[in-house]
């Protein structure tokens, strides 16, 4: 477990180091920030497991860093310290779902122990989430990715008989489903038990969580006349699957719904065209969520977890799709976007740097002159006199 510290006492910072026995209990403490805006910056890249806070500091405080923190990196446990017996400390800290809050002066023994429940917080989501993304055997899964991966041209009736796949005279379909929303990892452990749930009331088809947020499912319909009949039914197994998503979770499912074959062995054909499906909306997403962010970057409030809830994709996914699309996650790209355009107001106009970071979407000063520096390599006052001189 990988622990940052943040305190403005240079003599706190010191004696973390040494008061707690982190080897001892098997943890790391990567670092010791003295403020939010150095804590924020060694979190873009570290990405520690836990942080520990003072809450009151110059410049951002302990609350505001880790407001800022878990719009982009939602599973960072939080423990906050402080001075104050303050009730609304402790109640923004409880509104943030920290892990404690402590009153200053605090005892190693009480910190280790504080520290140990933590480690038990992050060591069950870790197995929920291990749970869920290997929710079906490791060797089940492996063997229809790899059919998967094969766009099933592969596939045969050895491939359909281990699945318990059978069709008798009627149409099968292939069909992803997504959740439109983001998924806590206690909805990600119920959602495991969809795929069973479906598996016994269809059988012959075939249902499996790909992942956190996806299921797969190859759906048959033996003893259906026509398409149209298929389309009916096909359509109310959504609105079966809807309820029992629903039922988990209030967030929406998503379809991608592959063309309709007559025979197993044409499978194929209906994988092919419900990933053609998926792969055309997600990209049209992801040049949507590109205009979205270049247009409401002066937003202050606009962060990762908001974007992928409005565009209704998973954020930890969005990271992935937009990096794989454009070349840099969309965090990257929002500070690009703004740096940009505080660049341009420094060229022209005579704003000043505090009106500046207002305009392109930081509340604090502070914080936008650190990302500005470390974007130009330059203050926002050294930028605008090299600009002028070479005009």
């Amino acid at each position: 477990m990988n622990v940052l510290y943040v305190d403005d006492e240079i003599i706190a910072r010191k004696s973390m180091k040494v008061i707690i026995p982190w080897e001892e209990h098997g943890w790391t403490l990567m670092e010791t920030a003295k403020d939010g805006i150095e804590a924020l910056d060694f979190m873009r890249i570290n990405r520690p497991d836990v942080v520990i806070s003072d809450v009151k500091m110059p410049i951002m405080d302990g609350l505001q860093m880790a407001q800022i923190a878990m719009e982009y990196y939602p599973e960072m446990k939080f423990i906050f310290l402080s001075g104050y017996e303050d009730f609304a400390y402790a109640k923004e800290a409880l509104r943030l779902n920290a892990v404690d809050y402590l009153v200053k002066p605090v005892s190693p023994e009480a910190l280790i122990a504080v520290l140990e429940k933590t480690e038990k917080l992050y060591l069950r989501d870790e197995r929920i989430n291990r749970v869920v993304t290997e929710s079906f055997p490791a060797l089940r899964r492996s063997y229809v990715q790899s059919f998967m991966d094969k766009n099933f041209a592969d596939a045969d009736d050895n491939f359909f008989s281990s699945l318990e796949l059978f069709l008798d005279n009627g149409y099968a379909a292939t069909g992803f489903v997504e959740i439109d929303g983001e998924l806590t990892p206690r909805i990600r452990g119920k959602l495991r038990t969809i795929p069973d749930m479906l598996a016994l009331a269809h059988p012959g088809s075939f249902f499996m969580l790909m992942d956190t947020d996806q299921l797969f499912f190859i759906y048959t319909a033996s003893g259906t006349a026509t398409e149209t009949e298929f389309a009916e039914k096909l359509q109310s197994l959504e609105d079966e699957m809807t309820i029992l998503f629903q039922s988990v979770t209030s967030l929406k499912p998503v379809y991608y719904r592959g063309a309709a074959v007559k025979s197993l062995s044409d499978i194929s054909i209906s994988y092919r065209s419900a990933v053609s499906k998926r792969s055309s909306r997600l990209e049209d997403a992801m040049y949507r969520i590109r205009h979205y962010v270049d247009e409401n970057y002066p937003d202050a409030g606009l962060s990762l977890t908001g974007i992928a809830d409005r565009f209704g994709i998973n954020h930890c996914y969005l990271t992935s799709l937009f990096k794989e699309k454009f070349g840099i996650n969309l965090y990257d790209y929002l500070i690009n976007v703004r740096m940009e355009k505080a660049g341009e107001l420094l060229r022209e106009t005579n704003l000043r740097s505090y009106e500046i970071s207002d305009k392109v979407g930081y509340s604090n000063s502070q914080y936008f002159s650190l990302s500005f520096k470390k974007h130009f390599g330059c203050t926002a006052t050294e930028y605008r006199l090299k600009y002028r001189k070479t005009e």
